[in-house]
């Protein structure tokens, strides 16, 4: 089995540009780890630290063994810029050294960590071979950043930005639509078009805010008054923003997975054809090319076709425990998650799936299980219902058809449903049991047959008497 060099505490986030870069780990975690909207660093182990430099100059050396022509690097985590500039030169000439075909090193960046450093120091990081910085500007409305914690304001994103300009530096700046919720929609779009005049990145795309773990957390902080924008909402959000926009020569992107309309171009060149495109979404939505709304329900894993990442040491136990590193995975709205991106191929293998990752996983039997067996109707139209362990809901017919076989040289049942992607849910004892209850004997060819019936089609189970 393929060992990669690094040993990434997961889960590991990089930006989608960062796709085919080494990402490597310098710190763990975020330092400020604050924000009601993120959830990516909230998981215990990925509580900041600045990892040991021995344990970073090992990683570099391992990976510079390991795989060939290395030309982009990503340092890790949530904001590798906290360390100090001496330690990130340090990093930086250690990259080099291993990498002679190194052409850029990135990392994200908070607006904070830069409040230290001076544009001469951003100027050394960037002739040590630093190159772009991602800045997570969210919104430029003091309200909004005030109500869901970022810890910045628009002057202290402001003042970041210029000096990463001024520094020679790339930026790449986010922006999150629908942050402010339909009570502060208008003040969040248009003052945070006001930032980004100010500071001109080079790069700024959007993403839609989504509550993957649930809004309780983010509406603890926002108020009582955070209404999610609708569809229409967000699309009439983003013209705001667009017009008022005034920018010489900043790729825009609105292509991530979370975005229903995408936006490409450059602005100002393309505003208002990208207006245009916003405006006919609005008025004729049926005529704009929007995304299906996937990322309500199950990603779209049969368009996913990246390369192996390599092997995750995750195993899904016989009884249904998802095992990290040796240690269950405790956050059920994670399992849910990798639920949704697990796919089993022609190899016989499990993979947890997304559109520039593929890592392979262990899976000791179905990777799900199916119980609270429940039945509507009767006879031949009746349809039977099972709940999987990750709370999704499964009608037997024919997107869930019904197997019943048995394990490799044994009698012992084996009774699954097909879920998607190749992945199946076996039932538990129980639910098999409470099948049976409904199981009815019809003739096959001849032979009497045992089996159910659920939406119409009637399920084998065996032979008759």
């Amino acid at each position: 089995m393929y060992s990669f060099p690094i040993d990434y505490v997961e889960p590991v986030f990089r930006p989608p540009s960062e796709a085919k870069s080494l990402i490597l780990p310098v710190t763990n975690g975020c330092s400020w780890n604050k924000c009601t909207f993120c959830e990516m660093y909230t998981q215990p182990q990925k509580k900041f630290r600045a990892r040991k430099p021995d344990d970073v100059l090992q990683d570099i050396q391992n990976s510079a063994r390991s795989l060939g022509g290395v030309r982009r690097v990503f340092l890790a985590d949530g904001d590798a810029m906290v360390l100090p500039t001496r330690r990130l030169l340090e990093i930086l000439g250690q990259l080099r050294e291993a990498f002679p075909d190194l052409q850029r090193v990135s990392s994200y960046c908070l607006p904070r960590n830069l409040a230290k450093k001076t544009v001469e120091e951003l100027a050394q990081l960037k002739e040590a071979g630093l190159q772009i910085l991602y800045v997570g500007m969210e919104s430029g409305d003091d309200e909004v950043l005030r109500r869901v914690n970022k810890g910045e304001t628009w002057e202290s994103t402001r003042s970041a930005l210029v000096k990463i300009r001024e520094a020679g530096l790339t930026s790449s700046v986010m922006v999150l639509n629908g942050l402010g919720g339909e009570s502060l929609s208008r003040q969040h779009a248009i003052n945070t078009a006001t930032l980004c005049n100010e500071t001109q990145p080079d790069y700024l795309s959007t993403l839609v805010v989504s509550f993957p773990q649930g809004e309780e957390r983010f509406r603890e902080g926002f108020g009582d008054d955070f209404v999610p924008l609708s569809q229409q909402g967000l699309f009439e959000e983003i013209r705001l923003f667009l017009e008022h926009l005034e920018l010489d020569k900043t790729i825009f992107r609105s292509d991530h997975a979370s975005n229903y309309l995408v936006l490409k171009g450059t602005l100002g060149r393309d505003k208002q054809k990208m207006l245009d495109q916003v405006s006919l979404a609005i008025t004729n939505p049926g005529a704009a090319p929007l995304r299906a709304e996937w990322n309500a329900g199950n990603p779209p894993l049969d368009k996913w076709n990246p390369e192996l990442s390599g092997d995750m040491d995750l195993r899904i136990t016989r009884d249904g425990q998802w095992i990290f590193k040796g240690e269950p995975l405790a956050r059920e709205a994670i399992v849910r998650l990798f639920s949704t991106i697990l796919r089993k191929e022609e190899d016989g293998e499990y993979y947890l799936v997304t559109p520039v990752e593929k890592w392979r996983i262990r899976v000791e039997d179905a990777p799900l299980l199916a119980h609270s067996l429940q039945v509507t109707g009767e006879g031949d139209r009746q349809v039977i219902s099972l709940t999987t362990n990750v709370g999704e809901t499964l009608e037997i017919g024919q997107d869930h058809p019904l197997e019943v076989g048995t394990y490799p040289g044994s009698d012992e049942p084996r009774p699954v449903v097909k879920v998607r992607h190749g992945v199946d849910a076996r039932l538990v004892t129980a639910a098999y049991y409470d099948l049976a209850d409904h199981v009815v004997e019809r003739n096959e060819g001849g032979h009497p047959t045992l089996g159910v019936f659920s939406h119409g089609i009637f399920y084998k189970i065996g032979q008759g008497g």
